[in-house]
Parts: C-alpha cells; sequence; structure tokens
C-alpha cells in the first residue's frame, strides 16, 4: 500500500514538473521570437518611429493576418 501511495506522488509530481518545464521552454521561445522580430524591425527600418513606410508595411501584416484568419474559420 505504500508503494502505490509513493508511485502516485511520484507520478504527480512527474506531472507537474513537466508541465512546469514545459511553460518555461514556450515562454522562453516566445521570448526568442520577440527578441528576432524586434532585431528585424530595427534592421529594416532603423528610424521606424518617423517612418510612413513602417506604418504601411504594418498596416499590410495586419489585413494579411485578419485575412488569413477569416480563411481558417471557414
Amino acid at each position: 500500500m505504500n508503494t502505490l501511495v509513493a508511485c502516485l506522488i511520484l507520478l504527480i509530481l512527474c506531472i507537474l514538473g513537466v508541465r512546469k518545464v514545459r511553460k518555461f521552454l514556450v515562454r522562453k521561445k516566445q521570448e526568442r521570437l520577440e527578441q528576432e522580430i524586434s532585431n528585424d524591425l530595427s534592421e529594416e527600418y532603423p528610424n521606424h518611429d518617423d517612418s510612413t513606410e513602417f506604418i504601411d508595411w504594418v498596416e499590410e501584416m495586419q489585413l494579411d493576418d485578419d485575412i488569413a484568419k477569416k480563411r481558417q474559420l471557414r
């Protein structure tokens, strides 16, 4: 009986550990992606605060994203 309880506790701890590791990895992946996007924007549009070209590009990306989402819903 003690062995069964110990195995269940160990199983629960393993599951919780795996979930924590997965959350950590997903968060790190998201941070790397955001950093990469930021670097790409800095290279492509060094003065993106003043650039109408940058605003046009962002609006185009948003429009493309909206279209892709609408197609997925169908």
